[in-house]
């Protein structure tokens, strides 16, 4: 039995193997690819779903970083934007077309487009500012980034007003310049950009430079000054660094009136563009209160102050100060003060 059996398992030595089909010759190197890609898949590394954001070890993520959720928000939101550009230019039109039909019925004058004035027709008015770009040494990239957005934004609204002001940047040069120069058409600017001081450039008796730590008020805008603002964006983290330069220098400084007009819990400290916007709309309207109402942020918590009702009260007081100093008049009679009689005990 043991014989047979092994007769039955052994191969034939004499024996041919038998020829393949053809159409199974074709369909095995085909199933060999089809292994091999799926084998591909499984090992290759996994994504996260909805980020496109491949781990670098290999292992799949189970939660994202702050900064991946940030990216995608960030994304997320310039991708609503697009899709809805097209719905508030609309929007915009019809608010446009509604305001114009008011003004008609309204008799009103309808106002015109911004249009884009040459420098020959610009009326330029009397005063002069000057930009202080001197502390680049001390800001980060973030914060020269941000200077050089606030710039823009004081350029721009120079540019609007009917009679800009004079403007010069002075120290101009480096990273900041770097910056404006991402603009495009930035040489076709109406400033005047000087890589030397102001202390070469203007008469030193002529020069006011604005701080938050200078005790002198500015009551008033003098044609005649050059007024300068420090172009720095420092958190407060540099106290008293434009006085004690403008100090050192030997020529004057002021602050703005806000204390006068606003109560505010932090310092008086403002961007760049929020203090230029300010001397820009004081010289338009000649109110101080009116320039700060229209300027100064809602995040600052900043009340306003009624100037008329704290002269009122100043001068209340000074009355009654001034009727308690007069002397009492002839034949007025003064009135005693009362005595109280105790009960007699007739016991």
């Amino acid at each position: 039995i043991s014989c047979k059996m092994e007769d039955v398992h052994s191969p034939d030595p004499n024996k041919q193997p038998q020829p393949q089909d053809p159409v199974e010759q074709h369909e095995a190197p085909q199933q060999k690819e089809e292994v091999l890609q799926s084998q591909e898949k499984e090992t290759a590394a996994p994504q996260e779903e909805g980020t496109g954001i491949t781990p670098q070890d290999g292992k799949p993520k189970t939660r994202l970083t702050k900064k991946e959720k940030k990216a995608i928000l960030i994304q997320q939101r310039k991708e609503r934007q697009k899709a809805n550009r097209g719905e508030e230019r609309r929007k915009k039109k019809e608010r446009r077309k509604q305001r114009i039909e008011e003004l008609k019925a309204n008799g009103e004058e309808i106002p015109k487009k911004n249009k884009k004035r040459k420098a020959e027709d610009i009326t330029w008015s009397d005063q002069t500012l000057v930009i202080d770009l001197d502390f680049e040494d001390k800001m980060t990239d973030h914060d020269i980034a941000s200077l050089g957005n606030q710039l823009r934004l004081v350029y721009g609204s120079n540019k609007r007003q009917e009679n800009p002001w004079k403007m010069y940047w002075t120290n101009y040069g480096g990273k900041i310049q770097s910056e404006i120069e991402k603009n495009n058409g930035w040489s076709y600017w109406n400033v005047n950009l000087e890589a030397k001081s102001y202390m070469d450039v203007f008469d030193h008796s002529k020069l006011v430079y604005f701080t938050s730590d200078s005790p002198n008020v500015c009551e008033t805008l003098d044609p005649s000054k050059v007024y300068i603002v420090g172009g720095i964006v420092d958190h407060n983290k540099y106290k008293c660094l434009t006085y004690d330069k403008a100090k050192e220098q030997g020529i004057e400084t002021a602050q703005l009136p806000i204390g006068k007009f606003l109560q505010m819990d932090s310092r008086k400290v403002l961007t760049v563009n929020q203090m230029i916007d300010i001397l820009l709309s004081y010289g338009q309207t000649g109110s101080w209160e009116t320039a700060f109402r229209s300027v100064i942020p809602k995040r600052k918590k900043a009340c306003l102050k009624d100037a008329s009702k704290a002269e009122e009260e100043e001068t209340k007081a000074d009355t009654k100060t001034e009727e308690a100093e007069k002397p009492e008049e002839a034949g007025t009679k003064t009135e005693e003060p009362e005595t109280k009689t105790e009960p007699v005990n007739k016991s």
